[in-house]
């Protein structure tokens, strides 16, 4: 019961969406907040939406874009059949738990410090155990860092937030010490925070390569999903995908 009303308190904002004009696929972005159509203007030089766009095109589906916080933005891909998530880190833990259109680009994970922090010196991830670590609510790069044996603390430890950005603007006031994101993600939630990258250094390189796909909601029908899956291999095959990888622009959200 308690799953069911979650279904349809998260699927609110898209079934008003689909009362207003039809909506076949409901594309969801881990971001800070704040919504957007699939006409509006993206609000970054990201891929992601032209390669949604793209897509939806190929596949013949109209689609709206909403951004929600990350841990959010999971729990509605659980619970709406005709949803999708981009970008979302794929895991031996999360394998199971949707299903997945394609790969949208690999990234590299690091742990940040504030440039003004040189007393911050970590040979090993063990050493970051000393200090407060900020990380997004439902993040794989979170439950690694506990299955490293990092624990939630009062003055040393995780400190779990549920907007990216908010952890930059943590970092900035000195409420915490390091904060955990890919090359590309730190740029946007600098760019959502108002502050520059530049404060901003890595510290220590975690031992995860993450590939980030476009993932769909494992209640998604089967003619849906494979309509999506052959909208993505064309633009593959096409090598619009490769090239976006390859131009250094961000995925965006």
């Amino acid at each position: 019961m308690r799953r069911k009303w979650l279904g349809v308190l998260l699927g609110a904002s898209s079934i008003a969406q689909a009362a207003n004009g039809a909506m076949d696929v409901l594309v969801l972005t881990g971001s800070g907040g704040g919504n957007a159509t699939a006409e509006s203007n993206a609000p970054d030089n990201g891929y992601g939406r032209e390669l949604i766009g793209k897509l939806m095109k190929d596949a013949g589906l109209s689609y709206a874009i909403e951004a929600q916080p990350f841990a959010r933005a999971l729990k509605t891909l659980e619970v709406q059949p005709n949803a999708l998530l981009f970008p979302l880190l794929r895991s031996a833990e999360r394998e199971a738990k949707y299903q997945w259109i394609g790969l949208m680009a690999r990234r590299n994970y690091y742990l940040y410090r504030l440039a003004s922090r040189n007393d911050i010196v970590i040979p090993a991830l063990e050493d970051a155990k000393r200090y407060r670590v900020g990380v997004l609510r439902g993040d794989v790069r979170a439950d690694y860092l506990r299955k490293q044996g990092f624990d939630e603390g009062i003055d040393k430890g995780l400190e779990v937030v549920n907007v990216a950005f908010s952890l930059i603007k943590m970092q900035q006031a000195n409420r915490i010490d390091l904060i955990v994101f890919s090359d590309e993600g730190v740029r946007l939630a600098c760019e959502e925070a108002k502050v520059s990258c530049d404060t901003i250094v890595p510290a220590f390189k975690l031992d995860i390569v993450g590939n980030l796909w476009l993932a769909a909601s494992p209640q998604m029908p089967a003619p849906l999903l494979d309509n999506l899956r052959k909208a993505y291999q064309k633009q593959e095959d096409s090598g619009y995908l490769g090239k976006m990888m390859k131009s250094g622009r961000p995925i965006g959200h």
